[in-house]
């Protein structure tokens, strides 16, 4: 799972919750799968941006151009994508079966909906090979850091500081006893 506070993902394609680093679920891939479906039909991205700034900024604050989907998109499609690319999680479908559904019945025979359809299927199934990649990596990158005790001074050992080299070691304790604290190193 992703760590909440951190941001894993391609801006353009992360969803508003997923770009500020809020917890994510399910809902992220349906918006990714929104925003993939669009660039599919419209062979434009749905967020886009020259810098990262303005993906991000594009994510959280526009909509896409829905002025560029083909004139024969199914009426059902259109509904679905602007579904897919809800700022509220709640308001997307809940699953990626109900979003196939929807691509599927939209379909006629030898169309090239039922080419977007295959794609749209490619795309969900890339879309979910690749965070479970993600996931895994991240998974195995986590670090745990370990405490040292590094002095055996009793009463208060304060304000370390490493040397430039890094060799030597330098803080402030009061072992002497005579209530002063002293450097030592």
């Amino acid at each position: 799972m992703t760590i909440a506070g951190h941001i894993v993902g391609t801006p353009g394609y992360m969803s508003p919750e997923q770009a500020i680093g809020s917890e994510v679920d399910a809902r992220t891939d349906i918006w990714a799968f929104g925003c993939l479906f669009y660039e599919l039909l419209t062979g434009k991205r749905a967020f886009a941006g020259e810098t990262l700034q303005d993906r991000m900024a594009s994510v959280s604050e526009r909509e896409p151009d829905w002025g560029v989907l083909p004139p024969k998109t199914p009426p059902r499609i259109t509904a679905l994508l602007r579904r897919c690319v809800q700022k509220a999680p709640d308001l997307r479908p809940q699953s990626v079966t109900e979003a196939r559904v929807i691509v599927e019945q939209s379909q006629r025979r030898g169309s090239r909906w039922r080419w977007a359809g295959v794609a749209a299927a490619l795309a969900i199934t890339a879309t979910g090979v690749f965070w479970t990649r993600i996931f895994e990596q991240q998974r195995n990158m986590i670090h745990v850091p370990t405490i040292i005790r590094l002095t055996t001074d009793s009463g208060l050992t304060a304000y370390p500081a490493l040397s430039r080299d890094g060799k030597l070691l330098a803080y402030a304790s009061d072992r002497a006893s005579n209530g002063n604290l002293d450097i030592w190193i």
